[in-house]
């Protein structure tokens, strides 16, 4: 065999453990990848922001608690009124949304107010809740909620539109 020969045996015979070299390397990538602790960060991964942008999206749930509180609180303070203390808070709540924005005083919607928390303190008590309000913010949104027809009403429209 001349010097040419086996230096093109030699050359193939790299060339061919390079290709093997090369295909189990990446075979080896692939099962790494496809491992479970990789799905499993992936999918992690992609739950984090799809939850993310779900956030946004959906409205948010409150931490009602009123069913558990209100007997504590009625046994506390008997002559306490759940009703009143409701609508002092929703109108609490919409009147420091309508002074953050004047151009959209009356573009609030309150949906539900619940007891959250409630903690006595030896001789006193709090009572915390939440509500859930609407609010738009932009001028050329604003408007009024009519409870009785269940609309919204836009000021430059003539008849309410449905929600």
């Amino acid at each position: 065999m001349s010097e040419k020969q086996i230096a093109l045996m030699i050359g193939g015979i790299l060339f061919l453990l390079a290709v093997i070299l090369f295909f189990r390397i990446r075979r080896s990538f692939r099962r790494f990848l496809n491992s479970a602790e990789i799905r499993f960060l992936r999918e992690f991964l992609r739950s984090a922001q799809s939850a993310g942008e779900e956030q946004e999206e959906q409205p948010k749930s409150l931490g009602g608690m009123t069913s558990i509180y209100l007997p504590q609180i009625l046994r506390d303070f008997p002559e306490w009124n759940w009703e009143e203390m409701q609508t002092e808070v929703e109108q609490a709540v919409k009147e420091f949304l309508e002074k953050e924005n004047l151009q959209t005083a009356g573009a609030v919607r309150i949906h539900k107010t619940v007891i959250n928390r409630y903690q006595r303190y030896g001789g006193s008590a709090s009572i915390f809740c939440e509500t859930a309000a609407e609010y738009w913010r932009e001028a050329e949104t604003a408007g009024k909620w009519d409870e009785g027809t269940e609309t919204f009403q836009k000021p430059d429209q003539g008849k309410p539109s449905d929600r």
